[in-house]
């Protein structure tokens, strides 16, 4: 499998992010981050970021592995446990935004950021519910 031309910086990344690890014998192996792979990150990028490499986002994703459910009607996916932002799929990218009451029984979306890789919604989401958000199948 071939690495991503993404490079991490030491502020990309939280303690418990889930990420690609490349091993020779193995290839892409998803890698919980931890304390020391930070200060690895810090005082060797080069070296981190020929190892580490981001986990693009899916749909699949997002219902299997994450625990989002979708909403047809709206076309929204939201996370059940906290309900305080959604994530819209359009035109090949994810958004995330936070519902805005216009009044009249009126509700939009308001889109605040889009992001490609599971980290940055793991960031996100930490943001808005200062909850860790976990992949089911890392999750012992």
């Amino acid at each position: 499998m071939q690495q991503s031309n993404y490079t991490f910086t030491p502020h990309d990344l939280r303690i418990g992010n889930v990420v690609n690890k490349l091993i020779p014998e193995d290839g892409l192996n998803s890698h919980l981050i931890q304390f020391d792979d930070l200060g690895w990150l810090t005082q060797w990028p080069k070296n981190f970021n020929a190892i580490f490499s981001p986990i693009p986002i899916t749909v699949e994703m997002l219902v299997q592995e994450l625990g989002y459910k979708y909403e047809s009607a709206s076309e929204y996916y939201y996370y059940e446990a906290t309900m305080k932002y959604v994530i819209k799929f359009h035109g090949g990218k994810f958004y995330i935004g936070i519902m805005v009451d216009l009044g009249n029984d009126e509700i939009n979306c308001l889109c605040i950021e889009d992001f490609t890789y599971l980290h940055e919604l793991q960031n996100l989401h930490y943001g808005f519910t200062r909850e860790i958000l976990t992949l089911k199948s890392k999750e012992k």
